[in-house]
């Protein structure tokens, strides 16, 4: 049985870039706020097409899957994957969003930090670290179940949400027997595990 994590591709976030100077310099909490709703809603940047290696090991699987945000969906149809399913239980785990903060400060400080709290516990207007691990143990025991049921499954879906899943199936007896650049843009590692029949 194998089980393919894999990243969607580059969000297209050129209109984000675009966008009257709100996202430029330091941002306040509402354009923080704002600016992730814009990138929940953007698609794949066309100009940063999948390696072969990417196509090749999702369109092999019996099973394509993909969370239901935008740049995972969008990513299937450049990988030319048209029949796949779509579920939230593999949509990316949020960013908290301090209420009423005024403190201003770039983009990917503003990102980096609200990771790092939110590892430790913080979880202000979003899913807690314990709940995403929680819902990371019912993604991939669906992964499992379609393993079990079709041989082999791939997922489009996001980076910390894959590696919160692979923990899941590690523990659960799978094997990772390969790798290429799986926390990279169209990046994806390989699970295999021997199906036992009556387990």
């Amino acid at each position: 049985m194998k089980i393919i994590l894999s990243r969607h591709g580059k969000p297209d976030l050129a209109k984000l870039d675009e966008s009257d100077g709100e996202y430029s310099g330091l941002l306040n909490g509402r354009q923080l706020r704002n600016w992730l709703r814009d990138y929940n809603a953007a698609k794949v940047d066309n100009s940063y097409p999948p390696n072969k290696a990417s196509l090749t090991a999702i369109q092999s699987c019996e099973t394509q899957i993909t969370s239901d945000l935008e740049r995972a969906i969008d990513s299937c149809r450049i990988l030319g994957v048209e029949n796949h399913q779509v579920n939230a239980v593999f949509q990316e785990a949020g960013f908290p969003i301090p209420q009423n903060c005024f403190l201003k400060l770039p983009l990917n400080i503003w990102l980096l930090c609200l990771r790092l709290v939110w590892f430790i516990g913080y979880s202000s207007n979003a899913e807690s670290f314990k709940d995403a691990s929680a819902r990371s143990k019912d993604a991939a025991n669906k992964l499992q179940d379609i393993a079990y049921k079709k041989g082999s499954v791939s997922l489009v879906g996001h980076g910390i949400m894959n590696r919160l899943i692979a923990k899941q199936l590690l523990a659960a007896g799978w094997q990772k027997t390969y790798s290429k650049q799986e926390t990279k843009y169209w990046g994806f590692s390989v699970f295999e595990k021997n199906h036992v029949e009556g387990s």
